[in-house]
């Protein structure tokens, strides 16, 4: 993979612009590990990176699409990124989503919530994660800890599709969160010309407003959701690196019984 990256930085001189929103202007040591690491890690292959931080609730959305339009207009950039601050990933992971070469990919953030009504539903649930831990080579590495907790988890992914198809670790989804996710400097230099009418005026300086939540046909959208429409209205694709595995940083809160304990 080092040579390949090599070339691919000689070809395209990548910059990463990252952009993370901590609302309570702390992240956690996850986080800043995971960041620090990744930089260290572009630092190494000459691949530059910028970090910008956003709090403010109150015009989150004008931040978002300031930062998109910036970029835009920057000639260094190459790269945009969206990582909330609760996230904690492996900086190779950033590479290999540069290397995947699309205009839109992300990893598969998961919810910060374990789905247990899916064993009291599949009582056998348990049985089938060894039974099919011991059928699969590739889960074998994997601790059965670590595959439950997979099972159990739920993910801001909609894939649209009844089949899920995975080409070159790569599958094309229909909406994924903006937790972690990278995109193209072009894909917003065009939809800035695909969409003209979401120019507003902001202090003599004028931005797109291409994250905006709207209501279409009874039905919300969110600014994520809106943009990733704006991008299929365009032909484009979105994609989800699997091999891509981001930790949700979480406070959980663990409630049991010690009678329903003794009982089992």
């Amino acid at each position: 993979m080092e040579d390949t990256l090599k070339t691919f930085v000689d070809k395209y001189r990548p910059c990463i612009s990252i952009f993370t929103i901590s609302l309570n202007g702390s992240c956690p040591v996850e986080y800043t590990n995971s960041l620090v690491s990744t930089m260290q890690l572009c630092d190494q292959y000459n691949i530059m990176v910028r970090v910008e931080f956003h709090k403010q609730y109150s015009n989150l959305q004008h931040a978002k699409n300031n930062f998109l339009c910036r970029n835009a207009e920057d000639d260094e950039v190459t790269h945009l990124m969206f990582i909330d601050s609760n996230m904690s990933w492996n900086p190779n992971d950033v590479i290999n989503m540069l290397l995947d070469d699309k205009h839109i990919v992300a990893g598969a953030c998961p919810q910060s919530y374990y789905s247990w009504d899916s064993v009291e539903k599949e009582p056998s649930l348990l049985q089938n994660v060894v039974e099919k831990r011991n059928e699969e080579p590739m889960l074998q590495h994997i601790s059965l800890q670590k595959l439950i907790q997979s099972k159990l988890t739920r993910y801001s992914v909609v894939i649209g599709t009844e089949e899920a198809v995975i080409d070159n670790n790569l599958l094309q989804v229909h909406q994924v969160s903006f937790q972690f996710i990278m995109m193209k400097k072009i894909v917003i230099q065009k939809m800035i010309q695909a969409f003209p009418s979401t120019k507003y005026l902001v202090r003599e300086h004028y931005i797109h407003c291409l994250m905006d939540s709207i209501v279409e046909s009874n039905s919300y959208y969110s600014d994520e959701e809106v943009f990733l429409k704006r991008w299929y209205h365009m032909k484009g694709k979105v994609y989800v690196n699997m091999l891509v595995v981001v930790d949700h940083m979480h406070t959980n809160r663990f409630q049991g019984s010690l009678m329903a304990s003794l009982a089992l």
